[in-house]
Protein backbone atom coordinates (compact mmCIF):
# COMPACT_ATOMS: atom_id res chain seq x y z
CA UNK A 1 0.00 0.00 0.00
CA UNK A 2 1.16 3.34 -0.72
CA UNK A 3 1.09 6.71 0.93
CA UNK A 4 -0.01 9.58 -0.38
CA UNK A 5 2.73 11.61 0.96
CA UNK A 6 5.85 12.65 -1.25
CA UNK A 7 9.35 11.13 -0.15
CA UNK A 8 10.61 14.58 -0.30
CA UNK A 9 9.18 17.51 0.50
CA UNK A 10 8.88 20.73 -1.51
CA UNK A 11 11.39 23.35 -1.12
CA UNK A 12 9.71 26.39 0.25
CA UNK A 13 10.06 29.68 -1.81
CA UNK A 14 8.98 32.90 -1.29
CA UNK A 15 9.97 36.24 0.22
CA UNK A 16 9.18 34.73 3.86
CA UNK A 17 12.44 32.18 3.49
CA UNK A 18 15.19 34.92 2.46
CA UNK A 19 14.35 38.21 4.87
CA UNK A 20 17.42 39.79 5.81
CA UNK A 21 15.62 40.46 9.45
CA UNK A 22 15.57 36.76 9.99
CA UNK A 23 19.36 36.29 10.41
CA UNK A 24 19.58 39.65 12.64
CA UNK A 25 16.57 38.35 14.61
CA UNK A 26 18.61 36.03 16.93
CA UNK A 27 21.37 38.97 17.85
CA UNK A 28 18.67 41.12 18.13
CA UNK A 29 16.95 39.34 20.99
CA UNK A 30 20.37 38.49 23.06
CA UNK A 31 21.79 42.17 22.31
CA UNK A 32 20.38 43.61 25.63
CA UNK A 33 22.08 40.88 27.36
CA UNK A 34 25.52 41.22 25.82
CA UNK A 35 25.35 44.72 26.98
CA UNK A 36 24.41 44.14 30.57
CA UNK A 37 27.33 41.29 30.48
CA UNK A 38 29.84 43.85 28.99
CA UNK A 39 28.91 46.56 31.15
CA UNK A 40 29.42 44.57 34.50
CA UNK A 41 32.02 42.23 33.57
CA UNK A 42 34.17 43.75 31.01
CA UNK A 43 34.30 47.23 31.45
CA UNK A 44 35.51 46.54 35.26
CA UNK A 45 38.13 44.50 33.61
CA UNK A 46 38.73 46.52 31.39
CA UNK A 47 38.94 50.18 34.29
CA UNK A 48 41.16 47.47 36.45
CA UNK A 49 43.40 47.10 34.05
CA UNK A 50 44.03 50.87 33.35
CA UNK A 51 44.08 51.63 37.03
CA UNK A 52 46.72 49.18 37.63
CA UNK A 53 49.04 51.32 34.85
CA UNK A 54 48.91 54.17 36.94
CA UNK A 55 49.91 55.69 40.45
CA UNK A 56 46.18 55.88 41.89
CA UNK A 57 45.44 57.96 45.06
CA UNK A 58 42.00 58.51 45.98
CA UNK A 59 42.57 61.75 47.91
CA UNK A 60 44.96 63.10 45.55
CA UNK A 61 44.17 64.52 42.09
CA UNK A 62 45.83 63.51 39.08
CA UNK A 63 46.81 59.42 38.24
CA UNK A 64 50.10 59.71 36.36
CA UNK A 65 51.37 56.68 34.03
CA UNK A 66 53.62 54.83 35.80
CA UNK A 67 53.32 51.47 33.47
CA UNK A 68 54.41 47.99 34.73
CA UNK A 69 56.22 49.93 37.88
CA UNK A 70 53.44 48.78 40.01
CA UNK A 71 54.02 44.75 39.23
CA UNK A 72 57.45 45.39 39.79
CA UNK A 73 56.77 46.51 42.95
CA UNK A 74 54.25 43.96 44.03
CA UNK A 75 56.32 40.76 42.34
CA UNK A 76 59.39 42.08 44.17
CA UNK A 77 57.13 42.39 47.81
CA UNK A 78 58.38 39.59 50.06
CA UNK A 79 55.04 39.31 51.91
CA UNK A 80 53.19 38.97 48.31
CA UNK A 81 55.69 36.10 47.64
CA UNK A 82 54.88 34.25 50.96
CA UNK A 83 50.71 35.11 50.48
CA UNK A 84 51.32 33.37 46.60
CA UNK A 85 52.91 30.35 47.77
CA UNK A 86 50.42 30.36 50.98
CA UNK A 87 47.06 30.57 48.00
CA UNK A 88 48.94 27.65 45.97
CA UNK A 89 49.75 25.22 48.49
CA UNK A 90 46.43 25.77 49.93
CA UNK A 91 44.45 25.05 46.69
CA UNK A 92 46.49 22.23 45.73
CA UNK A 93 46.00 20.73 48.83
CA UNK A 94 42.03 21.60 49.17
CA UNK A 95 41.85 20.16 45.56
CA UNK A 96 43.46 16.72 46.52
CA UNK A 97 41.40 16.72 50.09
CA UNK A 98 38.13 16.98 48.18
CA UNK A 99 38.60 14.41 45.24
CA UNK A 100 39.82 12.04 47.98
CA UNK A 101 36.95 12.63 50.11
CA UNK A 102 34.62 12.30 47.39
CA UNK A 103 35.98 9.14 45.66
CA UNK A 104 36.05 7.42 49.16
CA UNK A 105 32.65 8.26 49.95
CA UNK A 106 31.52 7.08 46.41
CA UNK A 107 33.38 3.74 46.95
CA UNK A 108 31.93 3.11 49.99
CA UNK A 109 28.45 3.76 49.02
CA UNK A 110 28.79 1.35 46.05
CA UNK A 111 29.57 -1.21 48.37
CA UNK A 112 26.69 -3.94 49.32
CA UNK A 113 26.31 -4.19 52.93
CA UNK A 114 23.36 -4.71 54.95
CA UNK A 115 21.95 -1.22 56.24
CA UNK A 116 23.66 1.02 53.15
CA UNK A 117 20.23 1.64 51.55
CA UNK A 118 19.32 3.54 54.78
CA UNK A 119 22.80 5.16 54.61
CA UNK A 120 22.93 6.12 51.43
CA UNK A 121 19.48 7.64 51.55
CA UNK A 122 21.07 9.95 54.46
CA UNK A 123 23.96 11.08 52.61
CA UNK A 124 22.01 12.39 49.47
CA UNK A 125 18.66 13.61 51.37
CA UNK A 126 20.90 17.44 51.98
CA UNK A 127 21.10 17.06 47.66
CA UNK A 128 17.53 16.34 47.20
CA UNK A 129 16.01 18.02 49.63
CA UNK A 130 16.20 21.89 47.98
CA UNK A 131 14.79 20.65 44.63
CA UNK A 132 11.70 19.26 46.56
CA UNK A 133 11.11 22.71 48.11
CA UNK A 134 11.71 24.63 45.35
Amino acid sequence: MQSSWPKVLPRRTGMAVNRPGRRLYPWATISLVLLWVALFTLFPFAYAAYLSLHRYHLVQPGHPFVGLRNYARVLGDELFLAALTNTLVFTAASAVGVLLVGLLTALLLNRRLPGFGLLRALVLLPWALPLVSA
